[in-house]
């Protein structure tokens, strides 16, 4: 949990910062808690907190993960830049189907046994890229949230304009 929060601030301040003439999209429009919590059968406690990501885009935590809207014209190499930024760049990236050309899963372990991990799914090659997030349970490997990122992302993908 600690290092989600981290993730977020990090993230955040490598972005760049809103104008007046921008509107970030909202992540938390995409999904609510009962939907979130009904495609991954975790328990979601409270609603999804909003938070800006940038000028162009925002962050939806659930308790059980989490939905990035990047929404600017270069929001697949703002992605790329927030791995970089937490030293995660060469994670290695499976392709997925079902969500357009370059879809792919991340899969992230802890360092300790207070951080969360799990897996992200990663779609749209911009814009909007979207990144949705769904923490593994306890002693399960990252790959294990696999399918309900999968059904989150897929969920997410019907809610957002053609392109």
């Amino acid at each position: 949990m600690q290092r989600r929060w981290l993730w977020l601030a990090l993230a955040a301040s490598l972005l760049p910062a809103v104008t007046s003439a921008q509107q970030a999209a909202d992540a938390c429009a995409l999904m609510s808690r009962d939907e979130f919590q009904g495609l991954t059968g975790k328990p979601e406690f409270t609603d999804p907190t909003p938070m800006p990501w940038g000028g162009d885009g925002s962050v939806c935590g659930f308790g059980n993960g989490q939905i990035l809207l990047l929404s600017g014209a270069e929001s697949p190499a703002a992605f790329d830049r927030m791995l970089a930024g937490f030293g995660q760049q060469d994670l290695p990236r499976t392709p997925v189907e079902g969500l357009g050309d370059g879809a792919f899963a991340l899969f992230f372990d802890p360092e300790d046994k207070y951080q969360d991990h799990g897996a992200t799914v990663v779609f749209g090659a911009g814009p909007p890229t979207v990144a949705v997030t769904v923490y593994a349970d306890e002693g399960q490997p990252a790959e294990a949230a696999l399918p309900q990122a999968m059904a989150v992302a897929q969920a997410v993908a019907t809610k957002l304009p053609p392109r």
